[in-house]
């Protein structure tokens, strides 16, 4: 079975000032931009990674296609990102077709643990309909869809991505369990990486 991960980073970063994933910061002894620390991540459970970005973003395009991850890494350009994820995640769809199942993540969350991936992807081997992880009860990030949901995902809207698809089939879910809550949070300011350095996510 082929899983394709695909990881969107075609926000705007609207309160964090700048754009987010660009920032720099030491995380397990490495210091990279943030989409760097999300990306390493990933590619120690995949060995190809689909990022999505926006048309517009030069810099962050850069960053992949000068970076260690060049090899590894597929861009995929969403051309309607700025009204709303759900064109973020039907452009992976739509560059993904053939495979069995798609694990869907956002860029901006580097410290989602590489356990949760690896269970996703597993679970997704073996026939899982949707996979999500759990901390305390509650649901958190990457998301994943088998083939059966092509459809439905390429008919997605506005910015409330996959929400309605997930609810509905929610007794269908199967869950991973995460050890923190990491799966929870974006990451929107500076304070939100200092926050993650000091263990607020256990």
């Amino acid at each position: 079975m082929f899983i394709a991960p695909i990881i969107l980073a075609a926000g705007q970063s609207t309160r964090f000032g700048s754009d987010k994933l660009l920032y720099k910061f030491e995380h397990d002894g490495n210091y990279a931009p943030l989409l760097i620390h999300t990306i390493a991540r990933w590619l120690a459970v995949f060995e190809t990674i689909n990022l999505v970005v926006s048309t517009d973003n030069a810099e962050l395009v850069s960053l992949i296609n000068e970076g260690p991850y060049s090899s590894q890494v597929t861009l995929i350009e969403a051309l309607h990102a700025k009204k709303g994820i759900s064109n973020s995640i039907k452009a992976g769809i739509k560059s993904n077709l053939g495979a069995s199942a798609w694990l869907i993540g956002l860029a901006d969350m580097p410290f989602v643990s590489e356990n949760v991936l690896l269970q996703s992807k597993h679970a997704l081997e073996q026939n899982a309909s949707i996979t999500a992880p759990f901390f305390n009860r509650k649901r958190g990030n990457p998301v994943g869809f088998s083939a059966r949901y092509g459809d439905k995902l390429m008919s997605l809207k506005g910015d409330i991505g996959a929400k309605a698809i997930i609810q509905n089939d929610k007794h269908l879910i199967h869950k991973i369990a995460s050890p923190d809550a990491a799966i929870f949070h974006d990451i929107d300011t500076v304070e939100d990486i200092r926050k993650s350095s000091v263990g607020a996510f256990s």
